[in-house]
Formats: C-alpha cells, structure tokens, sequence
C-alpha cells in the first residue's frame, strides 16, 4: 500500500457522494496500491447508506466512526492517520474533487524526490453557491475534471503566484508552511509521526492545517506545491464565525510555539506572510530611524530612570549607547546580537509586539521609536499600543520633528 487517503466528514452526504465517486475512479494505479479511509465523527444525513455502497467493491476501504460527541476535524484526522497503512497520507477535505490520475501523479511525485509534504492545488475556493459557476459541479466527473476546470482562471489556486514564482519548489520560500492547507495535502507517514500529527488542543476550523506544517518544517520537511494532482473545491454554506475561530487557533498557535513566526502569522494573510517576514528577517531600522536631540533623550533619560523600560523599534547604536533601558523588542537575530554587544545587561526579547507573552504591566514604561510607526501598517500599529498598554504602565512615542523615513530624489 502506497497511498492513504483519508477523509473527515459529519453530515456532508450530498458532497460525500462526488468525493468519493472521484476517488474510486482513480486510473494510472491498481486497486491495491492506494487505500480511502473515511472518518465520520457523528453523521445522521444517511452518510452510512453511501459507505456501504462502497464496502463491497474493489475499492480498498475503511469507515471508522468517532463516538465523541464534540467534533474535532484534528482529532478525526489523527484517528484516519493511524489507521492508515500507506507510505504516504492524503488528507482530502470532503467538499473536494479529485481528477482520475490524482493517485497516480501523487505517487509518482514521491517515487521521482525525497519531498515529505506535497500542497496540492486547491481550485474553486472563490466560487459560493450563488454563484454561476457554481452550476458547473452538477457536471463533474474525475473524468472530465482536469479539462473542465483547471485552465479556467475563476477555478484558480489563491496560491498559484506564489507557487509559480519558486517553480512549485516551495521549499525555497522563508515559511513555505503557511501554504500548508489540509483541505488537499499529502504528507509522508514517517515525518507525520515524528511530529505526532495534527494538535488537537485545537478546536473548530482553521489554522490546525498551517499548525501541523510549521512543526513538519521545524523537523526539516521538504515541501512541494503540486498543479497536476489537484482539487475541486465543491461550494457549499459556510459557518458565520469560522474567521473568528480562525483568529482563536492562530493565538493559540503562538501560546504553544512562543516565536516571532507565529505571533505574526496571527495577524497576517498567509498568502502574504512570507512577504512580511522577509521584511522583519532582514529590516535593518537603524538605517531609517532619525537622530533624536541630545537634550531630548536626556529629558527621556530621567523619565525612565530606575525603571523597568521596554523600547520597541530601537536599534541604532548612538540611542542604545545613551538610554537607561532594561529590555527590547527585537524583529531578527541581527538585531539582538548587536544589542547584547553594546549592552549585555539589556533582556532582549524576540516579538513584533503585536502579542507578546509577558504578564499584565510587566514594565514600567514601553518606548515606540519613530521609525517603527512608519513601519507597522495603521491596524497593526493599533494592535502594537494595545498590547503595549497591557503589559506596561505607560506608553511613550519617542518622535522628532519632521521626519520622513523616505528620501526622493527629484530632478
């Protein structure tokens, strides 16, 4: 057996039918090389009824149901994961289509390098069921999937840029990670232990996907985006709050994990994260902040005297050199190092600011230095001085007159 896959479903009869139709008219493979594996975590729609249409054809398959009364889509992937005996897992959302060579492609894909999780192409996610092109699905087959949808541009990945532009090597990206969405992925069995799965600590929908793939890329798995092997996404309603339960996970992500990678990931798109953190990872905010007054910092100076003081946004060595701080936020490892060279004395701590895990009124004053105002976009500038607000007693702008981090040069 080469390949599991595996699918989570609670009441989703009508969309259980086509994905698993899709999946049983797999070509390019023998019967015994691949395996469908479907958990059902509680379903009273008459999805049983479509399970036993299947138990006794040629397809490899396996029903397992969950008894838990709470549905938990890491949990039930978990349970699939365990029970699954191929090499390679495919976790398959059950609101997908797959073309009829997806097994075979997926397969080889493996057989060809050494990649541990393969993000497939995941088409039709801005399609609702209002929509026009909503109608288009009652005509899918596993068949004819590959040429109805996939050069059609309103079916296109939201992904596909970032993609195309590493080649779909996207390993080569600073957090290939956050591509990690499990409503199509394929991961090696063997690095899916070794991270123990998905976390179940984590409730509801989203975010348990991109969770499990940034501890699979902290053990060093090797991603690929995959265009051939791709999925359908059938339209369907959608829960009202499931962007708030979304916010929830990422926070929790960032309470278990602890690093300046997922406090950002909390606030930011992650089909535009990795621009941003390229940004932090190398930003150099010496360069950009302004030289502030002799008697302006000695005025700050004795404001902060025999204080616990936290500065976010300073990294200029004539400033550090002269203010009594004890601690500061740093954005990379750059930062730090040079901070810890001029004053050892000083904590240096590695956040953005946005989130920090430091206690209610941790400090006695944060100091924001200008050059980090200009940086931050307007809403997460606000998210800054709220969270600064909560862990110190007073929040200070150290600003100067007339500055302007960008310099024109006009003819």
């Amino acid at each position: 057996m080469k390949l599991s896959i595996v699918i989570p479903n609670k009441n989703r009869k009508s969309q259980l039918i086509k994905c698993m139709k899709s999946i049983s008219e797999q070509i390019g493979v023998s019967k015994n090389e691949y395996e469908l594996i479907v958990v059902d975590g509680g379903s009273d729609d008459g999805s049983n009824q479509i399970y036993k249409q299947y138990e006794s054809s040629e397809l490899v398959f396996k029903v397992i149901y969950d008894d838990n009364s709470v549905f938990n889509i890491s949990r039930i992937r978990n349970i699939g994961a365990k029970e699954a005996r191929g090499q390679f897992i495919a976790f398959i959302d059950v609101d997908m289509l797959i073309p009829e060579d997806f097994t075979a492609i997926t397969i080889s894909k493996y057989s060809d390098a050494d990649y541990d999780v393969i993000c497939h192409y995941i088409l039709g996610f801005g399609i609702s069921t209002n929509d026009y092109e909503a109608k288009i699905y009652n005509m899918l087959t596993a068949e004819n999937l590959r040429e109805m949808i996939q050069d059609d541009i309103r079916f296109s990945d939201f992904r596909v840029n970032v993609f195309e532009s590493v080649d779909n090597e996207i390993s080569l990206l600073t957090a290939p990670w956050v591509y990690g969405w499990s409503a199509a992925i394929t991961i090696r069995k063997q690095v899916l232990s070794e991270v123990s799965g998905f976390d179940e600590t984590l409730k509801g929908w989203g975010s348990e996907d991109t969770e499990l793939a940034y501890r699979l890329y902290g053990v060093g798995a090797k991603f690929v985006a995959e265009p051939q092997a791709f999925a359908v996404h059938m339209p369907h309603k959608t829960v009202d709050d499931k962007n708030r339960n979304n916010f929830k996970n990422r926070l929790e992500m960032h309470q278990h994990h602890k690093t300046i990678e997922t406090e950002l990931y909390a606030f930011l798109s992650g089909v535009n994260y990795n621009n941003i953190l390229n940004i932090v990872n190398k930003i150099d905010l010496s360069s950009i902040n302004p030289i502030y007054p002799v008697e302006k910092l000695a005025e700050l100076n004795k404001k902060i005297f025999g204080k616990r003081v936290l500065t976010v946004g300073l990294d200029s060595a004539r400033e550090l050199s002269v203010l009594n701080i004890t601690d500061s936020l740093v954005l990379n490892d750059r930062t730090g190092e040079m901070i810890q060279r001029l004053k050892p004395e000083v904590r240096v701590w590695k956040y953005v600011g946005l989130c920090t895990l430091f206690e209610d009124t941790t400090f006695d004053i944060a100091i924001v230095f200008e050059a980090f105002t200009h940086l931050m976009p307007g809403q997460l500038m606000e998210q800054l001085i709220r969270e600064l607000n909560r862990i110190s007693k007073e929040v200070v702008i150290m600003e100067t007159t007339g500055f302007n981090p960008i310099i024109y040069n006009i003819i």
